[in-house]
């Protein structure tokens, strides 16, 4: 008696889940046209400033938050945005030298009981973490980079120029089943910028 009892249960899930997935598959299909018109994320500004010690890096990303992934955040997909940025010296006759590479990841998940986003930040041994309830907030926070110190004034040459190039990957940690198994809703989570530069 259980075994027929379970062997129903576990048929009314299939078909529920077979279902499931050919509505998302529908909905894919349809929007398909729509989400290739959307304009890829972008680099707004890159810009270097100084102190009378360090160079600083100032990045903002745009275009990064369309209300789908705003909607991912808050089913408690974590958001990942890692940002690469290399500084290159500049050489007349010759190919750029590159002086340095850096990441940073900045990470958002939402705690649907506290109603609120934390945002984590990783820059290479260092980490920090900030809160906020208020959603402009937090896409403030995941899409800028506000003085970020690359390299002490001692290690450049005089008289030479530099410049940096940075880009942006946007990633899900883990999309859930069964949207992971459709390729265009997976999509959704997964983009770049191009490689921008800095003016020197």
């Amino acid at each position: 008696m259980w075994t027929e009892v379970w062997d129903r249960g576990v048929t009314m899930i299939r078909i529920l889940l077979r279902c499931f997935s050919l509505l998302l598959s529908s909905w894919a299909m349809l929007m398909a046209p729509a989400w290739g018109q959307q304009q890829r994320p972008l680099l707004h500004e890159l810009v270097l400033t100084h102190t009378d010690y360090e160079v600083l890096l100032h990045i903002d990303l745009e275009g990064g938050f369309r209300q789908e992934i705003l909607e991912a955040i808050e089913t408690g997909i974590p958001i990942t945005i890692t940002y690469h940025m290399k500084l290159y010296r500049k050489r007349g006759l010759w190919f750029d030298e590159e002086i340095l590479a850096k990441t940073i990841q900045h990470i958002v998940k939402y705690d649907a009981l506290k109603k609120q986003y934390r945002v984590s930040e990783i820059n290479g041994l260092f980490s920090s973490i900030k809160v906020t309830k208020h959603e402009p907030t937090m896409v403030r926070w995941m899409s800028t980079i506000e003085g970020q110190p690359l390299i002490p004034f001692h290690l450049l040459q005089p008289g030479e120029e530099y410049y940096v190039k940075a880009m942006a990957d946007l990633k899900a940690v883990k999309s859930p089943f069964p949207l992971s198994h459709i390729p265009f809703v997976a999509s959704l989570w997964d983009t770049g910028t191009p490689w921008t530069a800095s003016s020197p």
